[in-house]
């Protein structure tokens, strides 16, 4: 039987709106994050199917995020945590280098390279379909912010 996953992002944070780098280091919501939040809360209601499991990055923004959108319990999983950027961390943004650099230049300072990070993901979310308290036929719901890169592991 097919599963339903909803991906959200979590809502804007301080760190966001400073422009500031943020992979495993954390920032609370801005007020617009809680609305965006909210806003996401009445779309996913919308939906013609129901969220019956529901789970977040260990991210306090994407833990928040998902609370203003559901009131389910939900889980908590490491493996879902944004790209390790290393000492870039925190920040400025103006010290990203171009994407196609992002491997070897977050690796080369103490971040994950890209296979890790999707070796990471695939891994959490496939330990998640075997998980033996969730039927065939749920619907699950993860905050936590996407990259490009995981549509394929979505679409496996």
């Amino acid at each position: 039987m097919k599963k339903k996953l909803v991906l959200m992002r979590h809502g804007q944070t301080v760190f966001n709106q400073r422009k500031r780098i943020q992979g495993w280091v954390d920032s609370p919501l801005t007020p617009l994050g809680i609305e965006q939040a909210k806003f996401s809360a009445a779309y996913i209601n919308g939906l013609d199917f129901t969220i019956d499991h529901a789970f977040s990055s260990t991210s306090e923004r994407a833990c928040d995020t998902l609370e203003l959108v559901t009131n389910l319990p939900y889980e908590r999983k490491k493996g879902l945590k944004e790209w390790n950027f290393g000492i870039l961390d925190g920040e400025p943004e103006y010290l990203n280098p171009p994407l196609d650099q992002y491997d070897s230049f977050f690796k080369a300072n103490g971040g994950e390279s890209r296979e890790n990070l999707i070796s990471r993901m695939n891994a959490t979310l496939t330990d998640r379909n075997h998980d033996a308290g969730i039927s065939a036929e749920c619907s699950c719901c993860f905050s936590w912010r996407g990259h490009p890169e995981f549509s394929a592991i979505l679409a496996s």
